[in-house]
């Protein structure tokens, strides 16, 4: 459970949540075209599958500086103040398979704009489900050990925790072995793809 290895499942399917795509697209989920969109929703849900990598390493915070496993540090407020006192570190990955990706690139070229949007929406959904769905895998093993992972995240690139670290989560998950790249700017191809990092803390009594 706690021995940093890297576990990789492809290929999960999940659920997506409509309302949370509803709100991505600013659609009123009782206006009278609803139900049209909810039928787009559906149909991208269905292709949607994603592959998920993580592991759990061991955590140290000091001031604001959070190190991972004695070889990765990151300086990060934000980061800091969510690990805190924590016990372990979770790195994830979550990334939308080929199928979608496909299907919106096949509506871009067709310029079917409308119905392309609704897919990214559903596909970036999807990624965030697979977070959740990885959470949901570290929560059965952890609680036998007393400790449970907590439902907040953070994300290269948001908050005070830079982009660059991303490079250094995409080696340590290897995420070569599930199709993706990262680039120069250390963004990830294909786009619908993202890292996280989140801990585990002792379940109180």
């Amino acid at each position: 459970m706690f021995d940093s290895r890297v576990r990789q499942i492809t290929r999960v399917r999940v659920e997506p949540d409509v309302r949370h795509i509803l709100n991505k697209l600013r659609v009123n989920p009782d206006s009278s075209y609803a139900d049209q969109i909810n039928s787009i929703i559906s149909r991208a849900a269905r292709r949607c599958e994603v592959n998920l990598s993580y592991r759990i390493d061991s955590l140290r915070v000091e001031n604001s500086t959070v190190y991972i496993d004695n070889d990765l540090s990151i300086h990060s407020d934000n980061l800091s103040s969510l690990l805190y006192e924590f016990d372990r570190c979770v790195l994830m990955a979550s990334a939308a398979a080929d199928a979608v990706i496909r299907k919106i690139q096949k509506l871009t070229e067709q310029e079917n704009m409308h119905e392309a949007q609704i897919y990214d929406a559903v596909a970036s959904e999807c990624v965030d489900a697979g977070f959740e769905h990885i959470r949901r895998i570290i929560d059965v093993n952890a609680a036998r050990h007393g400790l449970q992972m907590i439902d907040k995240r953070f994300s290269p690139g948001y908050g005070d925790v830079e982009l660059e670290i991303q490079k250094d989560i995409f080696e340590k998950l290897n995420l070569s072995q599930l199709g993706l790249s990262i680039l120069p700017s250390c963004m990830m191809q294909p786009t619908k793809s993202a890292t996280a990092i989140s801990g585990l803390r002792r379940v109180k009594s």
